[in-house]
């Protein structure tokens, strides 16, 4: 697929909100596109494209974490592409059905999946039922494309592209990336989406399969010899601490149990936090309790339950302290999150 990098814009915009989807017509696809203000809003946008998505986001950056979601459909397979600014962590089965390959667009600050640094125009593996581990930085840009393997091999198949199968029996970082030229142009193209307008393209030439085909290519591109879950240095350090800390945050954490986990000194163990997630252990433990609160308190299945309960169950007992760390994370009080829960489910009784 060789397309000229130069095609002009087509003068066709769209508004979109949070409130509304907007719809894209092409040849024989439709996209959408969801504004969301919050995790919550992007988890709630991509399930709509995507129902066996099972993941669970928690917020790493300060203040809110905004940004677009468009999608579309290409057969049986379904492309997302988000486009976000603040950084967050993605835990869980990318998808409960198929196998989701991702593609990396826009990342001027590395993330990482499976504490492996992924950049710009890497693409990931993601068997169904198998958890993600990702984090994402700053302001990134992705594709990420859910299909059933017998329709990957279908449209490899069509396309020319030979993929070791090795390479989709298991998840993980596929190494190598997405030669600058094409990954540019397609991230063009996909954040003209995201803002609403539409790029003219040669006849017959659809963005999704666009998409879906670079991904494949560059699938097709990597050798299979190096274990994509194989970590070293640090980044083994703190994946082993970060397992601790998921697995026991509704009870008192101490730095000695870290590096009991970890494995490391404690010295080490502070420099492989700041080397890879750019802050301390103590850091990491409190915005991963403070997304928890904040989960339970806007889970109507949570109605009951005060914001001291809450806040207790996660190790956190002062509540003044709470809600100044709550609104410098989120970007809103406690109470104003039950508030948001509260008109939610009066909504939902009507």
């Amino acid at each position: 697929m060789h397309i000229s990098l130069h095609e002009g814009d087509q003068a066709a915009s769209m508004s979109v909100t949070s409130a509304t989807t907007a719809a894209y017509p092409g040849s024989d696809a439709l996209w959408t596109a969801e504004r969301f203000h919050n995790l919550d809003e992007h988890r709630a946008a991509l399930l709509r494209a995507r129902p066996a998505l099972a993941w669970r986001s928690t917020q790493l950056a300060q203040g809110a974490v905004r940004g677009s979601v468009v999608s579309s459909r290409s057969g049986s397979a379904v492309v997302t592409c988000t486009a976000v600014d603040g950084s967050f962590e993605m835990r869980g089965p990318a998808s409960t059905e198929h196998l989701v390959l991702s593609l990396s667009l826009e990342s001027p600050t590395p993330g990482m999946q499976w504490m492996r640094p992924a950049h710009a125009g890497m693409v990931g593996v993601f068997l169904p039922n198998q958890d993600v581990d990702t984090i994402n930085r700053n302001r990134v840009s992705f594709a990420v494309i859910d299909m059933p393997r017998d329709e990957l091999e279908r449209r490899a198949s069509r396309l020319g592209i030979g993929i070791d199968p090795a390479r989709i029996v298991r998840s993980g970082v596929v190494p190598g990336q997405l030669a600058a030229a094409p990954r540019a142009w397609l991230s063009r193209l996909v954040a003209a989406r995201h803002r609403g307008k539409l790029r003219q393209l040669p006849p017959g030439y659809q963005l999704d399969d666009m998409i879906i085909a670079a991904t494949l290519a560059q699938l097709g591109r990597s050798a299979s010899n190096e274990d994509p879950m194989r970590l070293g240095g640090y980044f083994r350090i703190v994946a082993r601490a970060r397992d601790y800390i998921h697995a026991h945050l509704d009870r008192p954490i101490a730095i000695d149990d870290l590096v009991s986990a970890a494995f490391a000194s404690r010295r080490t163990l502070y420099r492989a936090f700041a080397e890879t997630l750019g802050e301390t252990p103590q850091s990491y433990i409190l915005k991963q309790r403070l997304n928890r609160i904040r989960h339970d308190l806007a889970t109507p299945e949570e109605a009951l339950r005060t914001v001291t309960v809450v806040s207790n169950q996660w190790g956190i007992a002062e509540l003044g302290r709470l809600s100044a760390r709550y609104r410098e994370q989120f970007g809103e009080l406690p109470r104003e999150t039950l508030a948001r829960r509260s008109v939610a489910l009066a909504l939902h009784a009507r």
